[in-house]
């Protein structure tokens, strides 16, 4: 992924969840001070989930003040010095079902009240899934309320583009057949659309839900048939030892347990021509959990690697869970000014080597850093990037001549 200046964003930050599940009539549990509390943290960027089924809760009719939440999540979230990815996200697919997402009116089979038992609430999503995507009309009202929220939020600088449906579900399709002949028809038809109104936005596309659980990775075949996107797994599975439910996650192997899927994440990346961005990962709420601060430490790990950017699932949890949030709290590459080489994120230093193409690298830092920049290879120089609000150091900057190999150390 490439900034206006050409330069590689690696994007590290949190998931805000809230405004897909909560009523209009309703405070949400999030507000501006959030995502100034994220920023603080050094992140860079959040994904903000919403709901087709708060946008338009009856057919043809949109809610203005859901479609205005919206607008005012991005704004926040903008406001703070955040990159934002806008998430229309389903949950067990519909607040039919107990969950978030798609409308009733959108949902032919859905019950009076919802499934009571873990099983009917499986089968009766699986019907609703499958009913969607063999519906082209349906398809294209969830398009239609795409473009209605891309048309209020507008193209503010700091939004980076769409992530068309979360977690999509294959439904009684089988998922060998499900990516390549029914989400990548899908999300060209969305993606065009929201490209007539955002021409510049990326556009992150996800698997199927069961990509990591059942095949071990995505069936897309090649290329989706868009530009400028980016490809975006959710790290939860047996691999990465993270069961997402009662066991909730084990660190049991280092850093090395996540190479596996990241591995298959970046060759389906290759694949299909697309940048890669893990949006979803963590999801650490079990007190059962093994060793849950070392796991977000060596997922980070793993994911400095491989030069990959993320967001953690979710910020309510991780705030609530002071070793996470402390091992969240980064010194981190914001934008790479040339070709990335390596880094190493840390809640102390950071490190990192690339080849400059003569503009600035930025390096985020949490607040109450007083970073010190040591160059250690090439010739370079350096300086403290402009406060953001509240006094948050937005970074600190690097720039070398064109062409130079160049190593440099942030540290606190």
């Amino acid at each position: 992924m490439l900034d206006g200046q050409g330069r590689h964003l690696v994007l590290r930050g949190e998931d805000v969840s809230g405004a897909e599940y909560t009523p209009t009539t309703q405070a949400l549990p999030y507000d501006a001070a959030d995502f100034r509390a994220i920023r603080a943290l050094g992140a860079d960027v959040v994904r903000l989930p919403i709901a087709w089924a708060l946008i338009e809760p009856t057919e043809g009719h949109f809610d203005q003040a859901a479609i205005d939440r919206a607008r005012q999540i991005v704004a926040w979230a903008g406001a703070a010095g955040l990159h934002v990815v806008l998430d229309m996200h389903q949950y067990l697919w519909s607040p039919c079902f107990d969950g978030n997402g798609m409308p009733p009116w959108a949902v032919p089979n859905c019950p009076t009240t919802p499934p009571t038992t873990i099983a009917g609430q499986e089968a009766d999503t699986l019907v609703g899934e499958n009913a969607f995507w063999h519906s082209p009309t349906l398809q294209s009202d969830f398009a239609a309320a795409w473009v209605r929220v891309a048309k209020a939020v507008g193209q503010p600088s700091y939004l980076l583009g769409y992530d068309i449906l979360n977690e999509p579900g294959p439904g009684l399709i089988p998922n060998e057949v499900f990516e390549q002949s029914y989400l990548a028809p899908f999300y060209r038809a969305v993606g065009a659309r929201l490209r007539a109104v955002d021409p510049g936005a990326l556009l992150f596309l996800e698997p199927s839900i069961l990509n990591g659980l059942v095949n071990g990775s995505s069936e897309f075949l090649g290329p989706i048939g868009l530009d400028r996107v980016v490809y975006e797994p959710h790290q939860y599975g047996a691999d990465s030892f993270n069961a997402d439910s009662v066991v909730s996650v084990a660190d049991v192997g280092g850093p090395s347990q996540f190479a596996p899927d990241l591995a298959i994440d970046l060759a389906v990346a290759r694949r299909i021509g697309a940048a890669v961005w893990l949006g979803e990962w963590g999801a650490i709420t079990s007190p059962t959990s093994v060793e849950p601060d070392s796991y977000v430490a060596d997922d980070l790990t793993a994911q400095d690697s491989v030069l990959l950017g993320s967001a953690y699932w979710s910020y309510d949890s991780a705030a609530d869970q002071p070793g996470i949030e402390a091992q969240l709290r980064r010194i981190s590459p914001m934008a790479i000014a040339g070709t990335p080489e390596s880094f190493s994120t840390g809640t102390r230093v950071m490190s990192l080597a690339w080849v400059s193409d003569g503009g600035e690298t930025l390096i985020s830092v949490p607040s109450g850093c007083d970073p010190a920049v040591r160059v250690t290879q090439g010739s370079a120089q350096s300086g403290r990037a402009p406060a953001t609000v509240a006094g948050v150091p937005a970074a600190v900057w690097v720039r070398a001549a064109t062409g130079s190999s160049v190593a440099a150390t942030v540290s606190c």
